[in-house]
């Protein structure tokens, strides 16, 4: 369960941290967007012409989307960071997303 929450949630939301201006950023963005929109054009196209439903579609999706909402996070989480210029200051903001999403997730699961 830890590799997954790991994969699914934190290295999404690193790489956008990872950005080195809001060039990168913003163009990292919208990828992301254009692929989960894609993802789910088809997910949805799949699951409206199969004849029989076996509750699994939705697991595929709950997946992606989690990876996607990791990323936006990260990507918010980044944008303040570009606008506060104080080091330590970006460090305790990006630990601190981290934390909170991690939290986040794992109390909307256990609800």
């Amino acid at each position: 369960m830890t590799l997954q929450v790991v994969l699914l949630l934190l290295v999404p939301y690193a790489v956008p941290l990872l950005m080195p201006s809001w060039r990168w950023l913003l163009a990292y963005a919208v990828a992301v967007a254009v692929l989960f929109t894609l993802y789910f054009t088809l997910w949805f196209h799949a699951v409206m012409t199969t004849p029989t439903r076996t509750g699994l579609e939705g697991i595929d999706l709950a997946f992606v989307a989690s990876a996607t909402i990791s990323t936006a996070a990260g990507t918010i989480v980044r944008t303040v960071t570009l606008l506060v210029k104080a080091r330590s200051v970006v460090v305790t903001i990006s630990i601190l997303g981290a934390i909170i999403l991690t939290v986040a997730v794992l109390v909307w699961a256990n609800r």
